[in-house]
């Protein structure tokens, strides 16, 4: 039986965590075994120097699971790549992007075996909870209602009316129907950092027959290295402006409508003054990797959006200088 929904997860390095996620999935995940061929999960290895692909092998043998796929990439290529593998290999009409060190909700798999109709969404978009470190948990403020066959634009432009974002930028709390994303051939960018930032955007953008349930589906785990926790790293610093070029440029070539634009740039602006005011933590050869990456970006498009000069000192090698050491 072919599967309605595949679960990609690229895992680096991941023995830590990998039997966790699969058990959120085959244990925890609100499936019998009878049903347990509604979906297929595909672990995408790339190229781990620990045991990930033994555990996942190992995890399929025991517990007797035909429908656990194993992939390992020869050379390391990153997430965006090892979700673009995920993609070309998924049998389910249906794709869900999960992060191998957060887990599902339990119980949220039995949403395939209830009366909502998921044969003719492009995404479907439910909640999520954060776990910190200590382990506590905490929600954002939900939309209440289910939205149905809503034009994703126009989802953008419901969201922006309201002034609501939810993890809107996040591929994990979205299943997406794959003949949509290999039609408008939206796959990851491959070899960078928040490669889902952009793809979930155009996707969303693009998408005929948007739903939104809600629900929570997905439990988003802080690890130390999240969010700039850990080493500091001019190629994340440079791949942050990145996806703001790149966002404004997509805004530019669809000319979304300004209501979109202003409410993103609500998120982009934040972003943008928060490396900023980091820039400073980068030892000289991060800081010399984040403008060399910069100064290949069309930088001048952010000029385009953002109607002051405060962001002058990304646009020249000089102004990035003085922004890293702190001279005004």
């Amino acid at each position: 039986m072919t599967p309605i929904l595949s679960i990609i997860i690229p895992a680096y390095n991941a023995s830590k965590y990998i039997e966790r996620s699969l058990n959120a999935i085959f244990v925890h995940g609100g499936l019998d075994k009878d049903s347990l061929n509604l979906i297929e999960t595909i672990v995408v290895d790339d190229c781990s120097n620990d045991n990930t692909s033994e555990i996942v092998r190992q995890y399929a043998k025991k517990n007797e699971l035909q429908n656990i796929v194993a992939i390992r990439h020869e050379i390391n290529r990153q997430q965006g790549a090892a979700r673009n593998t995920g993609l070309k290999y998924a049998q389910g009409s249906l794709v869900w992007f999960v992060d191998v060190d957060d887990i599902i909700m339990p119980g949220f798999l039995s949403i395939l075996k209830s009366d909502i109709c998921l044969s003719n969404i492009d995404i479907l978009q439910f909640n999520a909870v954060t776990q910190d470190l200590e382990g506590n948990q905490y929600t954002e403020t939900f939309l209440s209602e289910t939205i149905k066959n809503m034009p994703g634009a126009k989802y953008l432009e419901y969201e922006a009316n309201i002034h609501y974002e939810n993890r809107i930028r996040a591929s994990w709390s979205k299943w997406y129907r794959k003949e949509f994303l290999v039609h408008n051939e939206l796959f990851f960018e491959e070899g960078v950092y928040w490669e889902d930032v952009v793809h979930t955007l155009k996707s969303i953008y693009l998408s005929n027959n948007f739903l939104y349930l809600p629900i929570i589906g997905y439990i988003y785990i802080q690890t130390p290295n999240s969010d700039m926790r850990g080493i500091q790293d001019g190629r994340k610093f440079a791949d942050t402006i990145r996806f703001c070029v790149n966002s404004f440029e997509f805004f530019k070539q669809v000319k979304a409508s300004n209501i979109i634009v202003e409410f993103q740039m609500e998120y982009y602006e934040r972003v943008i003054n928060k490396y900023h005011c980091k820039l400073h933590m980068l030892p000289m050869g991060e800081f010399q990797i984040f403008d060399n990456l910069v100064s290949n970006l069309n930088l001048s498009i952010i000029n385009e959006f953002c109607f002051s000069n405060k962001y002058e000192w990304l646009m020249s090698s000089e102004g990035r200088f003085n922004a890293w050491r702190n001279i005004e």
